[in-house]
């Protein structure tokens, strides 16, 4: 059920060896990613995230790391970045509440939201808005305005050609 994919060799550098390897790859304009499949229901997988982070984020000290929530639609990013600032956690649940965001997801999350807090990590919202999910779910992703989709797909000749 816990699953970690992307870059395997990151997170068994970081998390086997404690980020003492070398790599080749880095630099400027390097960025690596490490994604958890989670069940929003379930504190152990909320628990689970915040020991992998911990673990992730000791050789990155000096580098910008961002923690993607999947649950968070796009629109919920300035309230995530004020939460950030002021750790107002009732002005959050009230906007993403707002937004559709399950009470349970983000009670069973917030200690990982809390501990991006404590170090400084950037939260980014990334998930579709909901509105937008139930229109193609029910009718197709051509029939979600055009100005809407592009909020999602930036390359859409691109991503067209991708998913023929």
């Amino acid at each position: 059920k816990k699953t970690v994919f992307g870059s395997g060799e990151l997170v068994s550098d970081v998390v086997l060896r404690g980020g003492k390897k070398k790599d080749a790859k880095g630099g400027e304009g390097y960025a690596s990613f490490v994604c958890m499949g989670v069940d929003y229901t379930d504190a152990e997988d909320a628990a689970l995230a915040v020991s992998l982070m911990e673990d992730l984020i000791k050789p990155r000290k000096a580098l910008d790391t961002a923690v993607a929530l999947e649950f968070a639609p796009l629109s919920t990013q300035a309230d995530l970045d004020a939460f950030l600032v002021n750790g107002n956690e009732e002005a959050l649940t009230s906007a993403m509440a707002l937004k559709q965001v399950s009470a349970t997801t983000l009670d069973t999350f917030m200690p990982l939201l809390k501990f991006a807090r404590s170090k400084k990590l950037t939260l980014l919202a990334i998930a579709p808005e909901a509105q937008d999910v139930q229109i193609v779910r029910k009718d197709g992703l051509q029939s979600l305005n055009i100005d809407r989709r592009e909020q999602y797909v930036v390359d859409t000749k691109g991503f067209i050609d991708l998913t023929q």
